[in-house]
């Protein structure tokens, strides 16, 4: 038996831990790849506030979430937002400011909801707000068989 420093095991163990380990990020590249293209489908057609830079995006089968920064404050950014909706067509369906001082914006247009939470960003000022949305039932149908699966 042969032995590599800290692996103590046979070279075919620790063969299996390294392919074990590749696979692992390999699907871990393929649920980014999946969450990424949920997330184009999901907000097509959704207006970012200006200057806004992507910070995350999560999503799990007919779902998204994308967290973006602008340098644009919080109540600028809610205003933009209430313009932007109406002039293309959304329903704005809720408009809060929850105790925390975050706003929260509810629409919908021919399709799933679309919610708006916007805070102020403390450390670099600036709003950071998520774009929550969804597949309209016929997409998803489409999407069908094709969900992101984590192991």
């Amino acid at each position: 038996m042969l032995s590599f420093g800290a692996c103590k095991y046979p070279v075919f163990a620790c063969l299996g831990i390294v392919l074990s380990l590749t696979a692992c990020g390999e699907d871990q590249e393929r649920i980014e790849e999946e969450i990424s293209a949920t997330a184009v489908e999901v907000f097509r057609g959704v207006p970012v506030v200006p200057l806004s830079t992507e910070l995350s995006r999560s999503g799990a089968g007919d779902a998204a979430q994308l967290e973006l920064y602008t340098p644009l404050d919080r109540d600028s950014s809610a205003a933009w937002y209430r313009r932007t909706l109406i002039q293309n067509g959304w329903n704005i369906e809720g408009d809060v400011r929850t105790p925390d001082g975050a706003v929260t914006i509810h629409a919908s247009r021919d399709g799933p909801p679309l919610w708006i939470i916007l805070r102020v960003d403390e450390q670099r000022g600036g709003t950071v707000y998520n774009l929550i949305g969804a597949l309209s039932a016929t997409e998803a149908d489409d999407e069908a068989g094709q969900g992101v699966a984590i192991p």
